[in-house]
């Protein structure tokens, strides 16, 4: 059977102090991960809702559009002056 051996003070601190940072940086890892999965949540979220944003100006754009067709029918081409609640149409 091999004779023990014994490591100086010095060289156990080494040891130790590495081993100590080692497992600190394995954590740090873990944190880093962590953040890095709840930030594409939310990047995914975002996405999500600037789509919906996309589809909700859309049908905005829609609406305008058939609401100028509908008052031009009814009114004529014209300028209509939202403050006054007039509308003056183009001669």
């Amino acid at each position: 059977m091999a004779q023990e051996i014994k490591f100086t003070d010095e060289e156990v601190k080494q040891v130790s102090k590495l081993r100590d940072a080692s497992s600190n940086k394995v954590v740090e890892f873990g944190q880093l991960k962590i953040e890095i999965f709840l930030t594409k949540q939310r990047l995914e979220e975002l996405y999500r809702a600037e789509a919906q944003a996309e589809e909700d100006f859309k049908s905005l754009q829609e609406k305008e559009k058939a609401l100028v067709e509908e008052l031009n029918k009814k009114y004529g081409a014209g300028t209509l002056d939202l403050d006054s609640g007039t509308f003056k149409p183009v001669e």
